[in-house]
């Protein structure tokens, strides 16, 4: 059972993270569990037909959850449209294919076109000019890369996922146990953490969302995909001294700008579910959108780097 995934090397020229390059990017979710920042659950086999598209759903899942973490942001892209012009077939595609048509195409939002297909005919139909122009926004304004990393090396995958959430081949299995499946890969889903020694958290889009992968699983392929937000942003300028509130996540936190640290102060955060009775505290802070807040470093009370 093949569920859309087409098996590829790596080739010479590719970067390959812990081998021939260092890792692209900079650290955005140190410790490397991506729970806070999961996408809405979509699947591949909705309305009695398997799309193959596993290759497109699991990059697109990356994507977006490494986007929400970085802006505050949950976009939801469209796989129908990333799966139709990578020329996704009945025998699936390639993780190279896929992530490359990024480059030229963007990423169309699923609202621009949404996957309403009762067939398969429906579903890789001729995508509309509309959702084509659209796309283009995604790559004015963010910077993609790929790499490979090593999947017999736990080392590099855990360090990779400090980074972003990563796309990996196995082969298919669903419970609520911890799964350690036997087989050629023939599925790709994304891996947003782990638990030493235990098991990696994979979130899927066939059947079930999160599952749990043994720990001594080794996965087929491993592609991290990196996005970085082009410089069209004007960041906010913070001065010493100054007292500044965070306003978008889960949290609402305050900190002080201190010698070019935003000085956190763990004991004021709180949630918003009871920010109205606490407001009056916040009232001299400056507001900062969580683009701003990740841009500068960040030091707990006692000096340490956070």
């Amino acid at each position: 059972m093949n569920l859309g995934l087409l098996q590829e090397k790596a080739l010479p020229t590719d970067m390959v993270s812990g081998e021939f390059t260092p890792i692209v990017g900079g650290k955005i979710n140190p410790g490397g569990q991506w729970d806070d920042y999961l996408p809405v659950a979509e699947f591949q086999n909705n309305n009695g037909f398997d799309r193959m598209a596993c290759v497109t759903y699991s990059l697109e899942n990356c994507l977006e959850t490494v986007e929400l973490c970085l802006t505050g942001i949950e976009n939801n892209y469209s796989d129908r449209f990333l799966a139709k012009l990578s020329g996704t077939t009945h025998q699936g595609n390639y993780l190279s294919k896929v992530f490359d048509t990024i480059l030229s195409t963007g990423l169309a939002k699923e609202n621009d076109y949404p996957d309403d297909s009762m067939n398969w005919e429906e579903y890789y139909a001729e995508v509309p000019s509309d959702p084509l122009t659209k796309a283009k926004e995604y790559n004015n304004n963010w910077n993609i890369y790929r790499e490979w990393v090593t999947p017999y090396n736990k080392d590099n995958i855990i360090e990779a996922l400090d980074y972003t959430p990563l796309q990996v081949t196995v082969r298919y299995a669903s419970g609520d146990g911890i799964l350690n499946p036997l087989g050629d890969y023939q599925h790709a889903v994304m891996c947003y953490g782990y638990v030493k020694n235990k098991y990696w958290k994979i979130f899927d889009h066939y059947t079930q969302t999160r599952k749990k992968y043994a720990w001594d699983y080794e996965f087929g392929t491993i592609l991290k995909p990196t996005i970085t937000l082009k410089d069209n942003h004007t960041y906010m300028k913070f001065e010493q001294n100054r007292l500044y509130l965070l306003i978008e996540g889960n949290e609402q936190k305050l900190s002080m700008f201190l010698d070019g640290n935003l000085v956190e102060f763990p004991t004021w955060s709180m949630t918003r579910e009871n920010s109205n009775s606490r407001l009056g505290k916040w009232m001299a802070a400056v507001p900062v959108k969580l683009i701003d807040w990740n841009s500068v470093p960040h030091t707990n009370s006692k000096g340490e780097q956070i």
